[in-house]
């Protein structure tokens, strides 16, 4: 299904020069819309295209002058930790309907006793892990219907187990963990 361009790659994409970086090509796929995150000649930049119905496949101004550090893609959302040089900011735009692009605002921007760790996007919500001083956590925000913004508690995340990975799906978040014994 291509009803909304989500599968015509933009012309300057379809046939990438040197001046990219390949090692730092990333693309995302959300509901009907993409995004590609690449290096051109020492800069990082975004581009998205597809259904642009909630703004999703609009590039914020504000990414031009920043770094792009972690990129989540959900349904009609879009969310992305960036160094402005100054700051950490979490940076959410598209679809709002469920409140999945109001960014906490201990994330906006991040303190300097946080650290994220990992950001993703699901349907209608949000999910970051970050580190607080030593103690690992998680946040989510948006749609709550089946329970995705139910997040492992500080001592779950900390406990004997070791978070690996974390990732969200249409309605709901999974996380990997691991014993070192």
């Amino acid at each position: 299904d291509n009803q909304y361009g989500q599968c015509d790659v933009p012309a300057q994409f379809q046939s990438i020069s040197s001046d990219f970086d390949f090692s730092k090509i990333k693309l995302y796929a959300g509901g009907n819309h993409n995004i590609l995150v690449y290096d051109s000649l020492g800069t990082t930049k975004m581009a998205a295209w597809g259904d642009n119905t909630y703004g999703q496949a609009e590039v914020p101004d504000s990414l031009v002058s920043g770094s792009i550090l972690m990129t989540a893609v959900g349904g009609n959302h879009n969310a992305i930790v960036t160094d402005d040089n100054q700051f950490v900011r979490v940076i959410s735009w598209g679809d709002n309907s469920h409140n999945q692009c109001d960014v906490p605002e201990r994330f906006n921007p991040v303190s300097d006793s946080l650290e994220v760790v990992f950001i993703d996007a699901g349907a209608n919500h949000t999910i970051i892990t970050y580190d607080s001083s030593g103690f690992l956590k998680m946040a989510a925000w948006g749609d709550n219907s089946y329970g995705q913004l139910n997040v492992p508690t500080e001592e779950e995340l900390n406990g004997s187990s070791k978070f690996l990975a974390m990732r969200s799906g249409y309605y709901h978040n999974f996380a990997i963990f691991y014993d070192e014994t």
